[in-house]
């Protein structure tokens, strides 16, 4: 069984290698705690939040962003903003903008023109199902 491996997977596969050795690190006081470690959290949650924008996932954004406030939130004027305030404005946050704009997770077919809407009366008319395969029937079979 053979799995292809992609430049995306190595690097992730890395960057949490990378996180685990330097989390240990500073919890044995090989490396002191302080700048280095959040502005390594701080990248790696700010890798986080491009890949949500990349695939328009608006809880990776939020979550990622809620991390980088709270290791920042001394610096930023607003030290008394709590773990749980944080996380749960960010699901809220997720929420809300998943309800507001519900296919922006669907980006590959509206790339390619298509609908994601089942009510959508041109998928009716052409009989396009969203996850179905569309080219069942179609005549178009090799003799």
């Amino acid at each position: 069984m053979s799995r292809k491996m992609d430049a995306g997977s190595i690097v992730w596969g890395l960057a949490f290698i990378i996180a685990a050795v330097l989390l240990v690190c500073v919890e044995l006081e090989v490396i002191p705690y302080g700048g280095i470690m959040n502005m390594l959290i701080t990248l790696l949650c700010a890798a986080f939040v491009v890949r949500g924008i990349m695939d328009l996932n608006f809880y990776y954004i939020f979550f990622a962003a809620g991390c980088i406030v709270l290791i920042w939130k001394e610096e930023l004027g607003i030290g008394k903003l709590g773990l749980f305030t944080v996380f749960i404005a960010a699901t809220f946050l997720s929420i809300g903008f998943s309800k507001v704009f519900p296919h922006m997770d669907k980006r590959e077919a509206v790339l390619q023109g298509k609908s994601m809407d089942p009510r959508d009366a041109s998928l009716r008319k052409t009989g396009y199902r969203p996850g179905a395969d569309n080219n069942k029937g179609s005549g178009d079979s090799a003799k």
